[in-house]
């Protein structure tokens, strides 16, 4: 999976074969057979095992009732650092192709953005933010690291970028910018 992640992130979909996969996997082509009926089939288990661990490292230590902006730190600490982790990964992952509309991962994708409205939802229901359109700024959440951790700036860190991030939210929809 390492080595399909690696080519499918570095070319275009069509420019990949199985035979390139089986070579920087050390694996006879054959063997690629035995656990995928073809590129398609690899390409779709590669991204619906990344979706899959992207969720749950996210999601798995929010838990409702704690403050918003210690959740949101929990769901964008977890995507930043898979990304970081896995960024071949991730590059594949916002390609998608082909079988973007594929219902596992879209279920999943939905999952994550849903987790992030909740958690926004409930931040205006305490009154801790203002986002008069939290399905929108759920979406927001995603873009934003994507786009800082495809093309970072020098010298950037997880850690910077968290912050940064957090800090910007913070003054769009936290409550001191309702003023």
């Amino acid at each position: 999976m390492d080595a399909a992640a690696r080519l499918f992130a570095n070319h275009e979909f069509h420019e990949v074969r199985l035979e390139d996969v089986a070579e920087a996997a050390k694996v006879g082509k054959g063997t690629l057979y035995v656990y995928f009926a073809s590129k398609d089939a690899l390409y779709l288990a590669l991204i619906r095992e990344a979706f899959g661990e992207l969720l749950q490292v996210a999601v798995s230590g929010v838990s409702h009732g704690r403050d918003v902006w210690d959740q949101l730190r929990t769901v964008v600490r977890g995507v930043i650092r898979f990304g970081m982790a896995y960024p071949d990964l991730f590059r594949v992952m916002r390609r998608a192709l082909p079988g973007p509309e594929d219902p596992a991962i879209q279920e999943m994708r939905c999952k994550l953005t849903s987790a992030i409205e909740e958690i926004l939802k409930e931040g205006n229901r305490s009154g801790r933010i203002h986002d008069p359109h939290p399905e929108i700024t759920s979406q927001f959440f995603l873009s934003f690291i994507r786009g800082v951790l495809m093309y970072p700036p020098a010298g950037m860190t997880a850690e910077v970028l968290e912050e940064h991030m957090l800090r910007v939210v913070r003054s769009g929809i936290g409550k001191e910018a309702r003023r």
